[in-house]
This record gives structure tokens, sequence and C-alpha cells, in this order.
């Protein structure tokens, strides 16, 4: 593939009008290492888009670290590494797997999205914010996985539809108590296995908690970007 096909390649992703920096260096990069591979007469080519896409997500990763970090990119990377607590996955059974790891950002996020919507004007924006935010990075991680354009946008909207059926059901079951959020959760989080239902008793009291906890957090404090999630154990038994 010529550098020019190449270049169109990369300029028709719908989110380029930003970090142009980024996009330049990786489409050097990009163009010299499929022309290495060409000139060597190697019989395979690696698919120019995803490796342009996986090279810029890359760098504006590595380099964005030395920039001021947004409040909300702060509150998503909190939740985030609350959500990989490894008690999560062993005591708490969930499965160790991209749709597991996503439910424990689905089930953090949540606490901090119904503290932020019982605030202010400028809570529920800031939780809007966040949202947008989960999703803008759902969007990078399956570029840097070397998803194509059409399918980030499905698989992304697919993601939304779970967070925000996920985040309806809890809410419901949470007005129903203990019983009916184990059950919610041993539906969602565990397949409906009942064999997984003292793992759904253990995650629904840590859910009951983490809730309780968040909603003595100062939301000034979280829109300036401080998350200090209170130190929440998933109990064992």
């Amino acid at each position: 593939m010529a550098t020019s096909e190449i270049a169109t390649a990369a300029f028709a992703s719908a989110d380029l009008n930003e970090d142009l920096w980024a996009v330049y260096v990786a489409l050097e990069l990009c163009t010299r290492l499929i022309t290495s591979h060409i000139a060597a007469g190697a019989t395979f080519v690696p698919n120019p888009l995803q490796l342009f896409n996986r090279m810029r997500m890359l760098l504006k990763r590595l380099f964005s670290r030395s920039r001021q970090t947004l409040p909300v990119r702060s509150v998503y990377e909190a939740i985030v590494a609350r959500a990989r607590q490894p008690e999560l996955y062993t005591t708490g059974g969930v499965p160790d797997t991209l749709d597991g790891r996503y439910d424990m950002i689905v089930l953090h996020t949540d606490a901090v999205m119904v503290h932020l919507q019982q605030g202010s004007e400028a809570d529920k924006a800031f939780a809007q914010e966040l949202i947008d935010e989960v999703f803008r990075d759902m969007d990078r991680s399956l570029r840097e996985m070397g998803v194509g354009d059409m399918g980030v946008g499905k698989r992304v909207k697919k993601m939304a539809t779970v967070y925000f059926g996920r985040a309806n059901a809890y809410a419901g079951a949470r007005a129903e108590g203990q019983e009916g959020l184990e059950a919610a959760l041993l539906r969602n989080v565990y397949a409906g296995d009942e064999g997984k239902a003292d793992c759904a008793r253990r995650l629904a009291t840590y859910a009951g908690a983490l809730h309780d906890a968040v909603a003595a957090l100062n939301r000034d404090d979280i829109r300036a970007g401080t998350l200090q999630l209170p130190d929440v154990r998933l109990m064992q038994g």
C-alpha cells in the first residue's frame, strides 16, 4: 500500500481532530514499517490502518502522561484502579475476562454516578463527563487491540447498552434490598450461575458498602479530580 493510501485511510478515522502530532508520527512509523516489510520481500504485511491506530494510541498514552490530567480522567483512573482489585476476581469469583473486568468498571462507576446525579447541576454535568470518559476509554482500548473503525463503533454501542442496562437493573435491585441486589448481580455478573450464589452475596454486600461510602464523599472534591474511594473490602466466607 502506498504512503498516500495509508494517509487516506488514516485520516478517514473519525477522532483525528486532536493530537495531530501523534497522527503524523504514527503515520511515519507505520509507513516505514510497512515499506521495510515489502522491501524485505515479506509475504505478510500488517494491516496498515490497524497498525496506524495502535501506534497512534500508544504514542498518545505515552506522552499524554506528561500533560496535566483532566479532573474527569483522574476520577476515571481511580475507578479503574479500584475495579482491578485482585480480590474481586478471587474471593468475589468475578470472571477474570474482558467482560468481567468491564462489569467491575460498571459497578464502581455506577456508585460514583449515583452520588453525582443526586447533587447540583454542576455535579450532574460532571457525571455526564465521566460517562463520556468511560466510553472514550473503551474506544481507545478497542483501537489499540486492532479493532477497525466500524467494529469499534458497534462494540462501544453494545458496551453502552450493557452499562445502562446494568445501572438500571442495580438501581431497581437496591430498592428491593440485599436479596434483590444479589439476584441482579448473579444474573448480570455471573451469568445466572447458581454455583456462584455465595460470590453474588459477597459482591452485593461489597456494592452496598461501596455506595454508602461514596455517598459520604465531597462532590466538589470529585469534580476537582480527587476521588479517594474508601477502603471497602470484600468479605470472605
